[in-house]
């Protein structure tokens, strides 16, 4: 697939809008019902009715939200859908884009366009095949290579082993003594200990997992732990389950080229398999993006070498600008730099150069461009450089986003090592 472009407009008179049975959402929410009236009974004739209705009412909730995440039977309705960066408009309702927050391409067949929006139902469209509806999301801007897509998962002490193993040990030694005894500790101690670790476990895995997925990697954020998992190091991407029940994990297993691998938890409990799915399916088109997206055009003029930052964005700005810094070295043409910047599967460092050469003379159109770019990267430290140069931000501010990405000149590496030494 090329650079991402600007979205263009989507038609189509032969799909359909899909959306929840009546039926079967009234018979979820019928507990409610109940709990009204046993509160009424217990106002009415006797208090100790009321004591039910809580109950009912959480029975209620529960069935309310699993019938609306499963939909059940759902009911489809054939209509035809227009978008662009408007909004979406299906058969008669029109849905503005400011209201939309993301949106997905879920697999099944035929597989469905689900568009999250703010405070609001989800719209869902089903759609002919995959291909389809990642076109229908590119005409508003939300395509795999054209934002990033932000999720909310388990915590990864879930899919670590070593966290459940060092609970368990730790319960076992404050129990049976060891930690009193070793520690000087008064036994007494030990219900106080219990309780501490207790709480410290139930942060430790209720801490839920930040998951970035653009369209030049995953990051990933727990606690107060980063990591960038770039494509270009990933080798593979599989399904993984664990347990049973409401106690199942699922998630992804990522392998990565120096044989590491990353386990992901997407969901928990049989019930919400839709946020694995959904997350799933936007990892493998965002990995298309970057396969395809790939290029192996020289970049070598925007490199760095052995020049100072300072020197450097001199140098790049006079490339983009037409001016030969030195008079032997010819202009990169402003459409190879938008390419460069756009493209996932190139080096962060030759992304970040090519926005800065573009930086020193940028119309409106061409800051849109750069901050589309920006949105579509997951990488944090890139998406920054990105953006102040679409900003205008000052000098020493672009130095330094450039410096995080590149770090020292080469010849002060060398220095530095040969000091080390």
């Amino acid at each position: 697939m090329p650079a991402p472009t600007p979205a263009t407009a989507f038609a189509s008179n032969d799909l359909a809008r899909v959306r929840r049975n009546p039926w079967i959402m009234g018979l979820a929410m019928a507990p409610f019902l109940g709990a009204l009236a046993l509160l009424l009974g217990g106002l009415a004739l006797q208090w100790q009715l009321a004591l039910g209705a809580p109950q009912l009412a959480a029975v209620g909730a529960f069935l309310t939200l699993l019938a609306y995440r499963k939909n059940w039977r759902p009911v489809v309705t054939p209509a035809s859908v227009r978008a662009d960066m408007e909004g979406v408009t299906v058969g008669d309702r029109i849905f503005p884009r400011e209201t939309i927050r993301t949106g997905f391409v879920l697999p099944g067949a035929p597989p469905r366009v689900l568009l999250r929006r703010r405070f609001r139902p989800a719209v869902e469209i089903q759609v002919r095949d995959t291909a389809q509806g990642r076109e229908l999301l590119r005409a508003l801007g939300l395509d795999a290579s054209q934002a990033v897509a932000d999720f909310r998962t388990p915590s990864r002490a879930l899919s670590k082993r070593r966290y459940s193993v060092g609970a368990g040990v730790g319960f076992a030694a404050i129990a049976m003594g060891f930690v009193p005894a070793t520690t000087g500790a008064h036994p007494a101690a030990v219900p106080a200990l219990l309780g501490l670790l207790t709480v410290a476990m139930v942060f430790l895995f209720a801490a839920p997992t930040q998951l970035s997925i653009g369209s030049d990697g995953i990051a990933v954020r727990w606690l107060w732990t980063r990591r960038f998992l770039g494509f270009d190091q990933i080798t593979g991407v599989t399904r993984f389950e664990k347990g049973w029940g409401n106690s199942r994990l699922v998630g992804l297993r990522v392998v990565l080229r120096s044989g590491e691998t990353v386990e992901l938890a997407t969901s928990r409990g049989d019930w919400s398999d839709g946020q694995s799915a959904i997350l799933c399916q936007r990892v493998l088109e965002a990995m298309e993006t970057f396969r395809q997206g790939g290029t192996a055009t020289d970049a070598a003029r925007l490199r760095r070498g052995d020049r100072g930052v300072g020197e450097w964005i001199t140098t790049l700005r006079s490339l983009g600008a037409g001016a030969n810094a030195d008079l032997r070295t010819a202009p990169v043409p402003r459409d190879r730099l938008f390419h460069i910047v756009e493209d996932p599967a190139a080096p962060a460092a030759e992304r970040a150069a090519a926005a800065v050469a573009l930086g020193g003379d940028l119309d409106d159109e061409s800051r849109a461009r750069l901050r589309a770019a920006a949105a579509a990267t997951a990488a944090p430290r890139l998406r920054i450089a990105i953006e102040k140069v679409a900003d205008g931000d000052a000098e020493a501010e672009l130095e330094a986003a450039l410096a995080e990405i590149e770090g020292p000149a080469p010849s002060a590496r060398a220095a530095r090592s040969r000091d080390a030494d």
